[in-house]
């Protein structure tokens, strides 16, 4: 801009990032009894009903070890031109993601070393480079002349942080493998032994059964080459990184000395979604992920089951038409998005007086979208394909639930946020004090069944303890979350209430205490 100030930034990195990781379960197996009593019976899981799949199971399990390795290299330039009464930023930044799984090996299963057998795996490059480049420009305008009055809006691209593993594990044969099947136990000793393992079909995995036969699958396993040092899973060649594009407006406003008010509109949109990054699974090969490989079935709990003052309608479910595979294909969900609506309120203070504030209102909306064709996954647990559960959340609000090693079971997706925190400083020393509330709407979509305590989640119910790993783990990207009320602070409070003035005034003179917060809260981004 001719006659303007510019401000120039440059920056990059470079980053090698190396992972191992080793998955075991005692055993290598684990039983599964439908019921305590089960467990408690003298004459346990002595049959099994093979028309219904119903009984007792159990899970027989491989280690799995994963070495992996991610390049990344970024780089930005930005330009800060101010020219009169505007300012504008104008910048580009590139980012490259390189994933590869190093050569690694697993000892065979000590409870079906045959089926599941050791494997040494020898690396591989899934020869996918995502080469991304995100434009930002930002455009502030004095209003009114002086200062007090500014127009702002900004428009940037994000792309996906690709996290170890998260595209070469695909090709990964030595991941960890749980294959589910049915299980009679013959001695009744609540243990399972490899002759009392049988397929779906009711054939003993050991005299015959096939292990292709399984009642679920998860890993990169072939049972029809289980020994495999490779597998045939394959990744689209032309795969994209996830996507979002962001777009933001609003207004910041001076009102009297020292203290500003602000309101902004937030749109977001995430698109180019595939397993590493949105909810869903890579789809199966064979399996249509419109739904057509699934047939509908009807659920109505025994009157018996349903307790008293519960709804117990009829239900519909799908199941497959065929048994599942475990060949699968990493690409992009097409069809598939989210989009972000949020407008955000504002009010700050700054220090004056001994005193400052800050304080925020946000109403935030997720909206998830399934096109035709992007049934890859519903975050129920569901398999590629299954269209369980998906008029639950087609064009409603993003519902799942946080899952692994931190906080899980809450709602990341927040309604409304308010926050507010102020600092007082006296005599050389400061006061902190801040609060923060959130709270979560129920969608308006139809609402799911109410389950009885032995209706399964496929029988459409939607879960109230599900585990899902829907996001591309970058802390812009996630939605608000929700809070949790800690009921701490307040038998803390009745605790100081019952001490003697005499004390309270004591400690007040030589202490200055953060008053208990009154709930905790996650991630307030969105």
């Amino acid at each position: 801009m001719m006659g303007g100030d510019h401000a120039f930034k440059i920056g990059g990195y470079w980053r090698d990032n190396y992972s191992f990781g080793q998955t075991r379960v005692g055993g290598d197996a684990t039983a599964r009894f439908p019921t305590a009593a089960d467990l408690a019976s003298a004459n346990d899981c002595a049959t099994y009903n093979f028309a219904t799949q119903t009984g007792c199971q159990v899970d027989t399990r491989r280690w799995g070890q994963s070495v992996y390795d991610l390049k990344n290299i970024a780089a930005y330039v930005q330009d800060t031109i101010t020219h009169n009464r505007v300012t504008l930023q104008l910048g580009i930044r590139y980012d490259q993601n390189h994933d590869q799984a190093l050569a690694s090996t697993v000892p065979a299963s000590m409870i079906l070393p045959t089926i599941l057998p050791a494997v040494s795996f020898a690396g591989a490059d899934p020869d996918i480079v995502f080469h991304n480049f995100s434009p930002r420009l930002g455009f502030t305008y004095d209003v009114t002349g002086d200062g007090k009055t500014l127009f702002k809006s900004n428009f940037a691209i994000y792309w996906g942080q690709v996290g170890d593993g998260g595209i070469s594990s695909q090709l990964n044969p030595v991941t960890a493998v749980t294959a589910r099947y049915a299980w009679i136990d013959a001695n009744h000793d609540t243990a399972v032994q490899p002759n009392e393992i049988y397929d779906s079909k009711g054939v003993l995995l050991l005299a015959g059964g096939n292990p292709a036969n399984f009642l679920s699958e998860t890993g990169n396993w072939n049972p029809a080459n289980p020994g495999s040092p490779t597998t045939l899973n394959t990744i689209d060649p032309n795969l994209k990184n996830d996507r979002t594009d962001e777009f933001i407006v609003g207004v910041d406003r001076q009102v009297g000395a020292g203290f500003a008010v602000g309101g902004n509109y937030i749109w977001r949109r995430y698109v180019n979604c595939f397993s590493n990054a949105c909810p869903g699974w890579a789809p199966l090969n064979g399996v249509a992920t419109d739904g057509s490989s699934y047939r509908a079935v009807q659920y109505t709990a025994p009157a018996a089951s349903c307790p008293a003052g519960a709804s117990c309608p009829t239900l519909t479910y799908y199941e497959p038409i065929a048994q599942l595979g475990t060949i699968s294909t990493e690409t992009n969900i097409d069809g598939f998005d989210r989009t972000f609506n949020g407008v955000e309120l504002t009010g700050r203070r700054r220090l004056s007086n001994h005193w400052l504030m800050n304080t925020s209102f946000s109403y935030n909306s997720t909206i998830m979208n399934y096109g035709p064709g992007s049934y890859t996954g519903n975050g129920t647990g569901g398999s590629p394909g299954d269209p369980t559960n998906i008029a639950q959340r087609n064009g409603y609000q993003y519902d799942y639930l946080t899952g692994g090693s931190g906080i899980g079971n809450v709602f990341v997706n927040a309604k409304w946020l308010s926050s507010t925190s102020r600092r007082s400083t006296t005599r050389g020393r400061a006061i902190r004090s801040s609060g923060r509330s959130r709270a979560r709407r129920v969608p308006t979509a139809p609402a799911p069944p109410t389950c009885s305590s032995t209706t399964s989640v496929r029988a459409g119910c939607r879960p109230t303890r599900t585990s899902t790993s829907t996001s591309s783990g970058r802390s812009r990207r996630a939605p608000s979350g929700s809070c949790r009320a800690s009921t701490s602070s307040t038998c803390s409070t009745r605790t100081r209430s019952r001490r003697s003035a005499a004390r309270r005034t004591a400690r007040t003179r030589t202490t200055f205490r953060r008053s208990p917060r009154r709930a905790f809260c996650g991630s307030a981004s969105a």
